[in-house]
């Protein structure tokens, strides 16, 4: 386990709390305490001589308000042994991943499993990632949270931070060559009775007939749906209940794609309810321009009876329609796909969920090289007669927080949930579990239970450790969390795993219960913030080793 006692960018934060175990070097314009105890930049060491702000630069009269050391002080070097230095628990998984967003050129995902100290909006994983973006601007940060009641990551993404080259997605050009993104066939990605299709898409102007996507084979008889939008901007649903060409049928948006979702990024949504319970079936269109408020397109188009859609057995495809022939497609921008073999998008697991940005541009066409896995777990797979189309825009750090408040380790541990836990590949996986344990002691064997199954899934994935921070009273289990912590801490060690020691980094300070909430276990905003910058210690002292 390496460690690196060099200075991170979280110091501001940890010297705020910790200012004798941080070495400080001067910073212009930045409040000061008598006495502060700093590196100055001509090399010498000195105290503040009395409370302000320093100025602009470090010229004679800033220097004149501080109390430098006799014989003209220590050097930079010297001086940094008389201070206690932050020595933080890494990884080479963390160095690669450093390594991976500091080249900018490929995606990274990271996944945290634990309890609701990670789970909070303002906890301190998110705050890390969010720092994490800062770091590393080049990227786009996207947050996926689990939804604990209908057990899925929640549908709708959380964009942190949008990269220095915009968002990614695939340009096609409206050719037959043009590549286009494939899922297979499963009970899970084929609807026959209610079906909700969802296209993330930038359309430029209407004027030309293109296929959004489907899974619609026509020379196997494996119709099964697809939706394409005409000449005059009207969406169109065609369907087959037999596979069949003589029996495909067909609904029509009641009017064209309205001008305020033409030329921007836009979720195009088709629906269709095929029994609505008056013995009839219904077809509707929506669009969002933020994924979260849908607006009807036109009318809902209503027919007798109840309907079905085949089960075909052939690939569901985006910027195509179906089978092995050739994209479909139109000239406009593919960001995404989801499908439901339901109306409740709400509520439900999409049965395909993927973002066009997850692929990195790169590998043979057909192969395992040009494929990644969807937020569910499907491999998508990007197919093409030809190689016109062209992935654009920034990388993507995709952060699944799977963590769920008020749970224990055994709800990761689940043979069922883990899986649906862990669709992403993963760069960094942390474990976030203690204080929700009752009674359990001997923490090793789930703990480490986990994170082997972590790295048997995501073989080259790092594991990093959080020792979460100490109870205090009205808690209970404060002992027996505490003794959690120094087995998590022994058992990392072991394993040479990163570890982020929130609870060593709050016992520093010279008031640690101060840092939790009255209720015993949670920290204060301040306390997450502090917990964050010791987490982002773990990245930022590859970057220091690095310059």
């Amino acid at each position: 386990m390496a460690r690196i006692p060099t200075l991170g960018s979280g110091d501001k934060i940890l010297e705020k709390f910790m200012p004798s175990r941080v070495a400080s070097q001067w910073q212009p314009t930045t409040t000061y305490a008598a006495g502060a105890a700093i590196l100055l930049p001509d090399g010498t060491t000195g105290t503040r001589t009395a409370n302000g702000t320093s100025r602009a630069s470090f010229d004679a009269t800033e220097k004149a308000l501080w109390t430098v050391a006799a014989s003209g002080g220590l050097s930079q070097s010297s001086a940094k042994a008389l201070f206690t230095q932050r020595a933080v628990a890494t990884s080479p998984q963390v160095g690669a991943l450093v390594r991976k967003m500091t080249a900018g050129a490929d995606n990274a995902a990271v996944t945290v499993l634990g309890d609701s100290t990670s789970a909070a909006t303002l906890g301190w994983f998110n705050l890390l990632m969010a720092r994490l973006g800062v770091l590393f601007p080049k990227y786009t940060v996207v947050r996926r949270d689990f939804d604990h009641t209908n057990q899925r990551y929640n549908p709708v993404s959380t964009v942190v931070q949008l990269g220095t080259a915009g968002a990614r997605r695939m340009v096609a050009t409206g050719a037959s060559t043009d590549k286009y993104f494939t899922v297979a066939d499963s009970a899970a990605t084929s609807p026959t009775g209610d079906l909700t299709a969802d296209f993330e898409v930038m359309i430029p102007a209407l004027g030309g007939a293109f296929t959004l996507g489907g899974k619609y084979d026509t020379a196997t008889n494996n119709r099964g749906w697809f939706v394409s939008v005409d000449a005059a901007g009207k969406i169109s649903l065609f369907f087959s209940t037999d596979g069949l060409g003589t029996t495909q049928l067909t609904r029509v948006s009641s009017v064209s794609i309205p001008a305020p979702a033409v030329g921007v990024r836009v979720w195009i949504r088709v629906q269709f309810d095929v029994d609505n319970g008056a013995s009839g079936n219904d077809f509707k269109c929506f669009y969002s321009l933020d994924d979260v408020t849908y607006t009807q397109i036109g009318t809902t188009i209503t027919n007798a009876g109840v309907q079905s859609i085949f089960d075909a057995a052939t690939d569901t495809q985006l910027n195509s329609r179906g089978g092995n022939g050739n994209s479909t497609g139109g000239a406009i921008e593919y960001y995404g796909m989801r499908v439901w073999s339901s109306l409740a998008t709400a509520t439900a697991r999409p049965g395909i969920d993927f973002r066009t940005a997850q692929w990195n541009g790169f590998g043979s066409l057909g192969t395992s090289a040009a494929s990644f896995l969807d937020f569910v777990g499907n491999t998508v797979q990007v197919r093409g007669t030809g190689n016109t189309g062209s992935m654009v825009g920034a990388p993507v750090l995709y952060v699944m927080n799977g963590a769920v408040a008020g749970q224990a380790i055994a709800y990761a541990n689940d043979a069922t949930r883990f899986p649906i836990l862990t669709p992403l590949v993963s760069d960094l996986a942390f474990i976030n579990y203690s204080h929700n344990e009752i009674g359990l002691i001997d923490y090793r064997p789930p703990y480490k239970q986990l994170a082997d199954a972590l790295v048997a899934k995501w073989p080259d994935a790092g594991i990093v450790a959080t020792i979460q921070n100490q109870k205090k009273s009205p808690a209970s289990n404060i002992i027996e969390h505490a003794i959690r912590g120094g087995k998590i801490s022994a058992l990392a060690g072991s394993q040479r795993w990163a570890v982020v020691d929130i609870a060593g980094t709050f016992a520093a300070t010279a008031n640690p219960d101060a840092l939790v909430q009255s209720d015993g276990i949670h920290p204060t905003d301040e306390g997450y913030s502090l917990a964050a910058a010791e987490a982002e210690l773990v990245f930022t002292n590859w970057l220091k080793a690095a310059a």
